[in-house]
């Protein structure tokens, strides 16, 4: 493991993974996956304090259904537990308000810094990221399935028009059909984009 990251080593079923993964995908956080020879599986994490902050959100939901450990940067190994992850917010907290010392020599620094002076309020930021992140999923969700009922309805009302001209002898038949084999083709490669089904060879 690189200092740059986290590991998370876990068993779960497979509609936890997937929640996992699409947490971490919607948040923004990329990470590397592999299955181990035990059956569990392997996941690599930026070691950033977003990151860490979406993980320990996810993790915070589902805990009793997923057994395994986190691993920090710093070698830090942490149970999927309640008790695990209360140790685990606390590291990060640590780790946001530590005190780095600059010492200048003609002008030593006697005030104390930004993270010893907010601890608190910082440690109430951690706090509540979980909560945002939970929120701005959700929001993100609901956004997206809008967007996909809003272009279900355009092309039906679209088909529509066209089917009701072909009826009237205004166009031709084969427009209607060019149109319906267009519309199938988008919706096609509109779930191969946006919902991850990939084309698979024999």
């Amino acid at each position: 493991m690189s200092i740059s990251e986290a590991t998370i080593i876990f068993k779960a079923s497979d509609e936890i993974v997937e929640f996992i993964e699409r947490g971490l995908h919607n948040s923004g956080v990329r990470i590397a996956k592999r299955e181990l020879e035990t059956g569990e599986l392997k996941f690599l994490i930026p070691s950033t304090y977003w990151a860490m902050s979406v993980l320990l959100t996810l993790m915070d939901t589902y805990f009793t259904q997923i057994s395994g450990k986190i691993t920090s940067a710093s070698g830090r190994e942490f149970d999927i537990t309640e008790a695990g992850l209360s140790d685990f917010k606390k590291s990060l907290v640590e780790v946001m308000t530590e005190k780095r010392e600059i010492t200048l020599p003609s002008y030593p620094r006697s005030e104390p810094s930004f993270w010893i002076l907010y601890k608190e309020e910082v440690g109430q930021v951690i706090n509540k990221l979980p909560n945002l992140v939970d929120k701005w999923s959700t929001s993100a969700a609901a956004i997206k399935s809008n967007v996909i009922w809003g272009i279900f309805i355009l092309l039906l009302a679209t088909l529509g028009v066209v089917t009701w001209l072909v009826i009237q002898n205004r166009i031709s038949g084969e427009a209607l059909i060019f149109l319906a084999g267009t519309m199938v083709g988008y919706i096609f490669a509109f779930l191969q984009k946006y919902l991850g089904i990939t084309q698979t060879t024999s």
